[in-house]
């Protein structure tokens, strides 16, 4: 492995599509790449970078300054991104020499922020090279091997990779492609709908009855029966003054 390819994604869910968290930028403020052997994997070396290459940086920004070391929480320096939202962007980190063991190697990379809270990539892709030139942008293997087919000679499945990796470049596309998914994303449920649905639901229940006003509706009942049997009334009036006198109780 002779460099290292950081790619700065965009995406639909990122602040104007990313692909950093700072109103589309970043900054990042220190790139580190470590290797160990696949035989004696807790043993980690730092590599050395000593030249990189970048699609953008932001104005009073150095490329350099991503790996000089120095880090120090709330420094602006490194490799920032403030202009073009919703595009990739990538940078290129070239080690002092190749490296890599017969029997395989692990990689530890690690991507800091030390500059200010909310300035951090949103979405990213790490890529290796062998090449000889590793500071150029570079393709992808499998589109290099679909370039150096004949158009003539391209498989339908090789067609669609080449269309869709050159569709990841173009800002227009992708950014129509984005409002595409936020327009047939659902809309978010409307405060006052919920609002009416639980009112709704509570104005259908069952109302419950006053007890005291079933007891009036119930008097009111023995009152009508009262006035439709007068007889009874008569009858009821006279034996309630019979219980209710002395001399009848005495004599009872």
């Amino acid at each position: 492995v002779t460099g290292i390819k950081l790619e700065a994604l965009p995406h639909v869910d990122l602040p104007k599509f990313g692909p950093g968290h700072g109103e589309g930028g970043f900054l990042i403020t220190e790139f580190q790449v470590e290797q160990a052997s696949k035989t004696n994997a807790s043993a980690w070396q730092r590599l050395k970078i000593v030249n990189g290459a970048t699609d953008q940086i932001a104005d009073g920004l150095d490329l350099s300054e991503t790996w000089n070391g120095r880090g120090e929480q709330g420094r602006r320096e490194g490799w920032g991104i403030d202009r073009d939202s919703g595009r990739p962007h990538w940078a290129t980190f070239v080690l002092d020499k190749a490296v890599g063991e017969p029997e395989g190697s692990h990689f530890r990379i690690s991507i800091q922020h030390r500059f200010e809270p909310g300035h951090e990539i949103g979405r990213f892709r790490i890529w290796v090279t062998r090449g000889e030139h590793p500071e150029w942008e570079g393709l992808p293997a499998d589109i290099v091997s679909i370039v150096k087919t004949s158009p003539f000679k391209r498989t339908e499945a090789q067609k669609a990779r080449l269309n869709a990796h050159y569709r990841e470049l173009d800002p227009s596309l992708l950014r129509l492609g984005f409002e595409r998914e936020l327009a047939q994303r659902p809309l978010p449920p409307d405060e006052r709908m919920k609002e009416l649905e639980q009112d709704l639901v509570r104005a259908s229940r069952p109302v419950v009855v006053d007890p005291i006003l079933n007891q009036l509706r119930l008097d009111v009942r023995l009152s009508r029966r009262q006035l439709d049997d007068r007889r009874l009334v008569a009858a009821q009036d006279l034996t309630w003054a019979l219980i209710n006198t002395p001399s009848f109780l005495f004599n009872r």
